[in-house]
């Protein structure tokens, strides 16, 4: 899982985990592939009328190809079929919880090649190679989207498959669509986008008073993307708290997937008052973490608590002086750039380097060419990184081996400083 936590932090800058990146394709028509192949990957669907359709409770509304039929198939979750006049409808469904995204994808994906398996009467897959891979924002959803090309083996000759998948989160809302014919890339990527950027629906959540969304990159391959939030409670906390989906591939017909989640809240002052970090990979849970503080009178110490790859995990930190959090890192890298400082340092816990410890991060300025650049260090990685004026992070990069692993911000919406409250 490569970075539980917010990117506007320098501690996010650096939990980047270097891999070694596949055959990911940006979605083009190989000159190699038979005429046939070619000219069927360009069949798109004639226009479709949109109609507004809402749940039975009234819910949740959003806009749909007309004549489409929407069931809720469990509590919770509603699917729908659409025929755009080939073979194969696209089906998406809206899920009312938060589920790991990038799992449910994959599993859908699965799913798609399984019904051109049972469709076609092919026996089975030969080979499969990614086709497509892309992460980023639809109008600050954070969205995942990638295609396969197949190779399937019937009794007499072989068959060509092509299964296409999206899926965006928002809050606790999942959304995901999978096609499997060969090509209407682009209509089924326009029935997704307007699946997505029509959802309407009522809210418990406290608004966010800052949000952005970056997409990360190894040698310039899109490999996954980071939502971000800053939220003031009811109770005067803040909560600052990120997702993160990720799908490495490894070989061509080989991918590793991951999920993660960081949540942690902070005093007005900056003071920690607990963290919360899980992973899934490969739609298996590796990690649940929780860091807070000793209650029980007989020390300071830091009680980090839960599971690693199915080992619980019981453990203290010494108390520490200046332990830092979202909150208060922001503010020093804006007090840095705006003052005649050099540097600064801060105690973190990075519980995907060593979670049995707080590190050191250091943070130098570097902007004598590039506005609010800086090099920030954590252990042995290092990361050379872009703020804006309020202390978020625009961009950042780092070489590991022959790697070079980068994120950049593709959406934002409010700014990561604490919200002026009348008296």
């Amino acid at each position: 899982m490569p970075t539980p936590h917010k990117r506007s932090t320098l501690l996010a800058l650096l939990l980047l985990i270097a891999f070694t990146p596949g055959h990911a394709q940006n979605g083009e028509v190989a000159p190699n592939w038979p005429n046939w192949f070619q000219r069927d990957m360009q069949r798109e669907a004639g226009g479709m009328d949109m109609t507004t359709v809402e749940t039975d409770s009234g819910a949740f509304r959003f806009s749909l190809p007309a004549g489409t039929n929407l069931q809720e198939t469990a509590e919770g979750i509603w699917g729908y079929s659409t025929d755009i006049g080939s073979e194969a409808p696209i089906r998406c469904y809206l899920y009312a919880e938060d589920l790991p995204m990038t799992a449910l994808a994959v599993e859908m994906g699965e799913l798609a090649i399984q019904s051109i398996l049972d469709t076609s009467g092919a026996r089975e897959e030969i080979n499969r190679n990614l086709h497509y891979l892309d992460a980023g924002s639809i109008d600050g959803a954070i969205y995942i989207a990638f295609e396969w090309i197949s190779r399937l083996r019937k009794s007499r000759g072989d068959l060509i498959g092509h299964t296409k998948v999206r899926a965006a989160k928002t809050e606790a809302m999942l959304q995901v669509c999978w096609h499997a014919e060969i090509g209407y890339r682009e209509t089924f990527e326009n029935i997704f986008t307007t699946f997505v950027e029509t959802l309407q629906y009522s809210s418990d959540y406290t608004e966010p008073f800052a949000e952005d969304i970056t997409v990360d990159t190894t040698n310039g391959l899109v490999t996954g993307a980071t939502y971000s939030s800053l939220t003031l409670l009811n109770d005067g906390q803040f909560e600052s708290y990120s997702y993160t989906t990720s799908i490495l591939p490894v070989a061509p017909g080989e991918i590793q997937h991951s999920d993660s989640y960081y949540s942690e809240y902070s005093t007005a002052d900056g003071a920690i008052v607990e963290s919360w970090v899980y992973s899934v990979d490969n739609g298996e849970p590796s990690m649940e973490l929780f860091l807070e503080r000793d209650t029980s009178g007989e020390s300071d110490n830091w009680l980090v608590s839960g599971e690693v790859q199915g080992t619980q995990v019981e453990l203290q930190i010494p108390p520490v002086d200046g332990l830092k959090g979202e909150m208060t890192l922001l503010e020093e890298t804006r007090e840095l750039f705006a003052g005649d400082g050099e540097s600064l340092e801060a105690l973190v816990w990075a519980p995907f380097l060593d979670p049995t410890t707080c590190m050191e991060l250091t943070f130098e300025r570097d902007d004598d060419e590039v506005p609010y650049q800086g090099i920030a260090r954590l252990g042995p990685v290092e990361m050379i990184t872009v703020s804006d004026e309020h202390g978020g992070a625009v961009s950042g990069r780092m070489s590991i081996g022959p790697n070079t692993i980068a994120f950049e911000r593709v959406w934002t919406q409010g700014i990561p400083a604490p919200p002026v409250t009348e008296e």
